[in-house]
């Protein structure tokens, strides 16, 4: 009877021990940074008489714990989710990604990247976003990642000058140092092949 008891009361233990103590989700206006693309998106870019191409690689999201907690030495939960894309441009490729994540409960961290320019920022309540219009469309969520505000981490001629990222739309420009500009064109959703 006695080992029973100790049984019961070492289970209540592990179970009552392996909860968060906090945990930190995205909210539905931060998810909207991911809200433009879903994995398997071909998105295209034009300038003059070039086109890009961007295939989205990777979404993953973790916006809900794990039923257990790993024994990571923390018991908050910081909610998180990343896209991966591939570019192909004039028979080369590069990458950009976007990272989105919980850093404490009111501090959201975005990353945006695109080939080597890398834009960062952490906000409370929402960053600056300006207004921009390109072919009769009015953007008036987007941040414009250029020299005074990002980073390039690697000197090449196909890095970019700056890179217009709109938080409902997704990336709508970018510009090379080599000076073509390549503006969205269309977003082919995946769509997935049946058999019949």
């Amino acid at each position: 009877m006695r080992t029973k008891a100790f049984s019961l009361v070492l289970s209540m233990f592990l179970v009552l021990s392996c909860q968060y103590s906090a945990v930190y989700t995205l909210n539905n206006e931060d998810l909207s940074w991911m809200s433009p693309y879903k994995k398997g998106d071909t998105v295209l870019f034009v300038s003059s008489d070039k086109v890009d191409t961007m295939i989205v690689d990777e979404f993953i999201l973790h916006n809900s714990p794990p039923s257990i907690v790993p024994n990571e030495g923390t018991s908050i939960y910081y909610a998180n989710g990343k896209i991966e894309n591939i570019f192909f441009h004039q028979g080369g490729h590069f990458s950009s990604s976007l990272y989105v994540g919980k850093e404490d409960k009111d501090l959201v961290l975005v990353n945006l990247s695109l080939n080597h320019r890398k834009w960062r920022t952490t906000y409370s309540t929402s960053p600056q976003m300006q207004k921009v219009s390109f072919a009769g469309y009015e953007y008036n969520d987007v941040i414009i990642a250029n020299e005074s505000n990002s980073e390039c981490s690697l000197k090449s001629a196909d890095n970019c000058e700056y890179f217009i990222w709109s938080k409902s739309q997704g990336l709508i420009q970018y510009k090379y140092l080599d000076g073509d500009t390549y503006t969205f064109y269309k977003k082919l959703p995946y769509q997935v092949k049946r058999n019949n």
